[in-house]
């Protein structure tokens, strides 16, 4: 570990990895506890239980620790464990590394699971438009080993800096090649190849021979962005 990780001496970095390590420890208690728990109301065959987490943390990587505007994949990925009991025993315990999933996929896997409809199934229109959820049911890849059809994953979020109105924005798009970092009103731009750059390590967004990808990865932000942070009125409350 580098002794300056962002102006942190060695013993601080290394009592935030044990508390780091401590945490872990803590949640696969608990996790256990829960796995008892279903095990022993005799509903374990009948019991869905998914196990994912809203961030990571920086562990010193690129002279960082713990949580905060990175763009970097020890901090925006996260495990999306899933066990469904009545899954095909040849598809139990598979791991799908890419395509990529989204936490924008928990509620449509969770209802698909439980038989329920999503919100506005069924509808047409503008209606229809508005209320579909935007991810995708991961029901299908642990039941039958069907591969996502998403190609892409947005990573967001948003922090006041200083007054009300100071706010730093940083979107990510994650694709299978590339992962383009976008910050917002700074319009730093960061570009990574995955393949030959898996830690991230230099930034490719400014070479002239990436201008295309930069452009193709842009227009696939935007229609990310627009896709799932739309919010259409009901043609019921629509005023002209």
């Amino acid at each position: 570990l580098d002794q300056q990780t962002e102006g942190y001496d060695l013993d601080h970095i290394k009592r935030a990895l044990r508390e780091t390590y401590g945490m872990i420890s803590h949640v696969d208690e608990q996790v256990g506890r829960v796995m008892e728990a279903v095990e022993a109301s005799g509903q374990a065959d009948n019991t869905v239980i998914i196990f994912t987490a809203d961030h990571g943390e920086q562990h010193g990587e690129h002279n960082l620790l713990y949580k905060g505007l990175y763009p970097y994949q020890g901090h925006t990925r996260v495990p999306f464990i899933l066990n469904v009991p009545w899954a095909d025993s040849e598809h139990r315990g598979q791991q799908v590394d890419t395509p990529i999933s989204s936490g924008l996929d928990l509620m449509p896997t969770v209802l698909d699971l439980a038989g329920v409809a999503q919100p506005g199934a069924g509808s047409t229109g503008l209606d229809a438009d508005a209320r579909t959820l935007p991810g995708e049911s991961l029901a299908p890849v642990a039941l039958s080993g069907i591969q996502p059809q998403r190609r892409s994953a947005m990573v967001e979020l948003s922090a006041r800096t200083g007054g009300p109105d100071e706010w730093v924005q940083m979107r990510k798009l994650v694709t299978e090649d590339y992962r383009l970092i976008v910050y917002y009103p700074t319009q730093e731009v960061l570009l990574f190849d995955v393949h030959n750059d898996p830690h991230e390590q230099v930034n490719i967004a400014d070479r002239p021979e990436n201008k295309a990808i930069v452009a193709d990865l842009m227009a696939q932000m935007l229609n990310e962005i627009s896709r799932t942070e739309r919010c259409l009125p009901s043609p019921r409350t629509r005023r002209y």
